[in-house]
């Protein structure tokens, strides 16, 4: 009997606590809305630049259509619920489960991030990573960038690996998530930097170290503003047809270009005085550098138009091979009867202004 009373007594009070909860939730639903309507205000939810009405009128409208299976406006509401005016985590993730189980991708990236963060759901960061990475696969510029932080910073789930959070926050500036410019970049490397990494040479996977020997950036129309490497740092500047006509090295150095009409380089002008003259081909390849002192390089191409040698008359020879994206991956120098190789092994970082060209060379 006594124990049937205390039975009774727990059940109300759950009840009588389930009913102020439940009242608390109406009334800051009911002061939510009455604020909206009453400053009758439109709210611009950033992602995916959607424009909201947070009206009751478009709650209503969006649910109805939501319960009737619309994956679209199921997505709408949980992007609604999400909102920092609203912020009903429990709700947001009862609508973008249901549009992420119909295979909604944005639906999967934003459940994805409540995943990760414990938002009305509890924290499983293996499947935000795995909803990141299916959102991702389909595009979702979002998922891209987050799936790039997980991969930056590694963990229990996934271990870091920075070529691949490199990839990710690359195809996410591509898609237009341009957030992911400064986590790309600051992963980028300096010179003398090193890691290790398998690559493949003569046919055979190895295991190397490699070190950054060259940086290169590239403006948007794809000319070349700045190169560094172990030697030197130039800058480049550019005439109003975009040919290059000066550039200057950190120690001082500059070099001054003439252009024919075919926008060919004629000479060079070094600031020591040296001149540097060029000849070309019908296709307009460079085939002999000539100076004034006598000196001379003749040069020789595949037939895909890359720069697979270059004589000096001093006997000085170096020989290059190139991938299929037609970039150097070997180059052999022979000078004074000592030969000498190298392999090289680029990475890429774009953004929507700057294109970054890592180069890596193998350490001996």
């Amino acid at each position: 009997m006594k124990n049937e009373k205390i039975v009774r007594s727990y059940i109300l009070l759950l009840s009588i606590l389930n009913e102020i909860k439940n009242k608390k939730i109406n009334l800051r639903r009911k002061r939510q809305l009455e604020r909206l309507e009453a400053r009758n205000e439109k709210y611009t939810y950033n992602r995916d630049s959607i424009e909201f009405k947070y009206t009751d009128e478009f709650v209503q409208k969006t649910k109805k259509s939501a319960g009737k299976g619309n994956t679209e406006d199921q997505y709408n509401l949980g992007l609604y619920f999400l909102d920092y005016h609203i912020r009903d985590y429990e709700q947001a993730a009862y609508w973008m489960k249901l549009a992420s189980e119909k295979g909604h991708a944005k639906a999967k990236c934003e459940l994805g991030l409540m995943y990760e963060n414990a938002w009305g759901i509890r924290r499983n960061r293996k499947r935000a990573f795995s909803l990141y990475k299916q959102a991702a696969d389909k595009g979702v510029a979002r998922a891209q960038y987050l799936l790039g932080k997980m991969y930056e910073g590694g963990g229990t789930v996934v271990e870091r690996n920075l070529e691949m959070a490199i990839y990710y926050y690359t195809q996410a500036i591509k898609n237009g998530y341009e957030d992911a410019e400064s986590y790309l970049m600051r992963l980028a490397p300096n010179i003398g930097d090193k890691i290790h990494k398998n690559i493949i040479i003569d046919g055979k996977n190895m295991y190397k170290k490699l070190i950054c020997t060259n940086i290169t950036e590239y403006d948007s129309n794809e000319n070349e503003t700045h190169n560094k490497n172990l030697e030197s740092d130039a800058w480049y500047e550019y005439d109003k047809n975009i040919n290059l006509r000066h550039y200057k090295n950190k120690d001082g150095t500059e070099v001054w270009e003439q252009y024919d009409d075919n926008m060919n380089v004629l000479y060079r002008k070094h600031s020591d005085g040296t001149l540097l003259y060029y000849v070309y081909d019908h296709s307009g390849r460079r085939v002999y550098t000539k100076s004034d002192a006598g000196f001379q390089i003749k040069y020789e191409y595949d037939k895909r138009g890359n720069l697979i040698n270059t004589k000096h008359n001093n006997g000085f020879e170096i020989i290059y091979n190139y991938n299929s994206k037609g970039d150097k991956i070997y180059e052999k120098t022979i000078a004074d009867g000592e030969i000498t190789e190298e392999y090289f092994e680029y990475v890429f970082l774009k953004t929507k202004n700057i294109t970054r060209k890592i180069t890596y060379e193998i350490l001996k």
